[in-house]
């Protein structure tokens, strides 16, 4: 698929190469071979990011298939996804014993609130 754009911006470069070469060190400067030098130095850059751009995006697309088949030994996504359901169930048994817990502290709270405010009713009530 890169293929194509890979060897056309190789053979730019090489073409391009060719003509720095001749402006810069054949042919003697005046006003449009420095212009064309200018349009030759900004195509070589353009080019030279091509290459590079390819080079890495098929190495990605490499690297990608290889990837696909995991190793062997390793775990497969479903062992890792059985592995966190069986983390996800200790964490929520471990959520619902601490609220279990803070419901009766809410409780024990209440019942002795109740009991402070029934005392000073009571106290009330004699004066």
């Amino acid at each position: 698929m890169f293929a194509p754009s890979l060897l056309i911006s190789i053979l730019g470069l090489i073409g391009n190469g060719i003509v720095l070469w001749f402006l810069c060190i054949r042919i003697k400067r005046n006003t449009y071979t420095v212009y064309i030098l200018n349009l030759a130095v900004a195509d070589f850059c353009l080019l030279l990011y091509l290459v590079v751009a390819l080079l890495y995006v098929c190495g990605i697309s490499v690297e990608e298939e290889k990837e696909d088949e995991p190793p062997e030994g390793t775990k497969t996504l479903e062992d890792q996804n059985c592995h966190s359901e069986k983390e996800g169930h200790k964490h929520k048994e471990e959520v619902d014993e601490n609220n279990h817990k803070d419901d009766e502290m809410d409780k024990k709270r209440e019942e002795k609130e109740e009991q402070e405010d029934q005392g000073c009713r009571e106290h009330l009530e004699q004066d």
